[in-house]
């Protein structure tokens, strides 16, 4: 057989070699869908970590570094294992290859002595640059950019390790934050830098999110729920239904003993209790919620918890999430870490300022005792 037709044939294989590699990539790569969830993770972790960082919980801070070692396992595990499958693929490729030009080896004179595989490199080689040439010039000519790669970089600023002091995710795991390097205006507020606080609070908050959207779209309608004040209570700390006589919530442990529950009170709060859980209007829940807070009795923990955990409106979660803060029970404060994982922004601003208080009355305890 001519060389000169040995030397075309490589040639197209090269060609179709190289477009089967590009058609490996579409087929196995990770999709745009895909990396846009794995970076909506990513931007809900950091939005997180700040706020332990925020509250100084160590313990929280920890449990998401965890959580943000999985996400980059689980990413590492869906691009290597398309990696291998491309490698094994390529691999038969060129064994069948050589199978069939082992007569024009480097030892042979087929072109210039070279040998059938490395004139299949350079045609490979020669052509991949083209390809990327030519994407290179769409790119810059159309400004537009492919969403994998975009959305590949921004994971990688979020869970770079260099990325850490500048709002990453990624930690030494055990590692606790020290309280020396929370600024002083988080650590002990005072009315002079409330503006302070409240520009923190917005510097973490303000994070853009995909959940905005979905927000928006949410039914105003509460989920279904039915209780008995007569024979059950909600548990303060969970959100969860329990036996009114019980004295320990059956789900998360928690001691009732000093909390009464609504059964006990008048048909009234009663009917105010099951109105913020249950009416369909989401304007009357939360005036609901909010005259239940007026009352500043701890009864109404149950329902306000309840509510702050399960409601599908943003406003209404807000005010229960206030009104929560306002009664700075220290019960509270489990029901308000669940929700610092709120899709809403307001949400989560309002839970932290709720954290706060509940911290500032332990502490202001803590001096009296002292």
């Amino acid at each position: 057989m001519a060389d000169e037709i040995i030397v075309l044939q490589i040639m197209f294989i090269a060609i179709g070699v190289v477009a089967l590699s590009q058609l490996l990539n579409r087929l196995l790569g990770l999709k745009s869908s895909t990396m846009k969830d794995i970076r909506d993770k990513a931007l809900n972790l950091q939005t997180r970590l700040a706020n332990a960082q925020v509250l100084n919980d160590n313990q929280m801070a920890r449990d998401l570094q965890m959580e943000t070692m999985r996400l980059m396992k689980d990413m590492l595990k869906k691009q290597l294992v398309p990696m291998c499958l491309k490698c094994i693929i390529f691999i038969g490729i060129l064994t069948v290859l050589n199978f069939i030009y082992i007569d024009y080896g480097s030892n042979s004179d087929f072109f210039f002595g070279i040998g059938w595989f490395w004139l299949y490199f350079l045609f490979a080689l020669g052509f991949s640059l083209i390809i990327f040439l030519i994407k290179l010039i769409y790119k810059k000519a159309t400004g537009k950019e492919d969403d994998r790669r975009k959305f590949a970089r921004e994971i990688a600023g979020m869970l770079s390790p260099g990325a850490a002091g500048a709002g990453g995710l990624f930690q030494v795991p055990g590692r606790s934050i020290p309280q020396q390097s929370m600024p002083q205006h988080v650590m002990e507020p005072t009315t002079t830098q409330s503006d302070a606080w409240k520009d923190r609070i917005h510097g973490i908050t303000e994070i853009k999110d995909s959940w905005k959207d979905r927000i928006k779209e949410k039914p105003s309608e509460p989920s279904k729920f039915s209780i008995d004040f007569s024979t059950q209570r909600i548990c303060p700390g969970c959100g969860e239904t329990i036996h009114i006589e019980n004295n320990f919530c059956d789900y998360c442990s928690v001691n009732l003993k000093d909390i009464a529950p609504i059964g006990d009170s008048d048909e009234i709060l009663k009917q105010m209790a099951i109105t913020a859980l249950m009416d369909p209007s989401a304007s009357v829940r939360k005036e609901t919620i909010d005259s239940l807070g007026g009352f500043k009795e701890e009864k109404v923990l149950g329902v306000l918890t309840r509510v702050l955990l399960n409601d599908s409106d943003d406003k209404v979660r807000k005010e229960a999430a206030d009104e929560i803060g306002d009664l700075h029970h220290q019960i509270s404060t489990n029901a308000l870490k669940k929700a610092l994982n709120d899709e809403s922004e307001n949400v989560r601003k309002e839970v932290i300022k709720g954290l706060k208080k509940i911290k500032e009355k332990n502490k202001s305890e803590d001096n009296k005792h002292n």
